[in-house]
């Protein structure tokens, strides 16, 4: 039985002790270049704009909702009013 090492590129999510990895309908995809995995964990942030993102230092952001992942997006002004934020009008 003959093995091969490969070595491969996957993003992960920068923060403290996250290591989140971007999957894709259950499996990890796997790429031969850092930019290629780049493009592809931040590849929807049109059509989802709370997912991945890279920050202004280049570190990636993954879409989890924890104190630590909302300081990262408060401080890069990512942060929008939730389902529950009440706005109030004075006249």
């Amino acid at each position: 039985m003959a093995f091969r090492r490969i070595t491969c590129v996957i993003a992960v999510c920068d923060i403290h002790d996250c290591g989140n990895t971007r999957d894709h309908d259950g499996g990890q995809p796997h790429f031969d270049t850092e930019a290629e995995a780049l493009d592809f964990a931040l590849g929807d942030q049109a059509e989802l704009p709370d997912t991945w993102y890279q920050r202004p230092t280049g570190q990636l952001v993954c879409w989890r909702r924890d104190p630590l992942h909302d300081w990262a997006r408060e401080q890069d002004g990512k942060i929008r009013p939730g389902p529950d934020a009440m706005s109030v009008t004075f006249d």
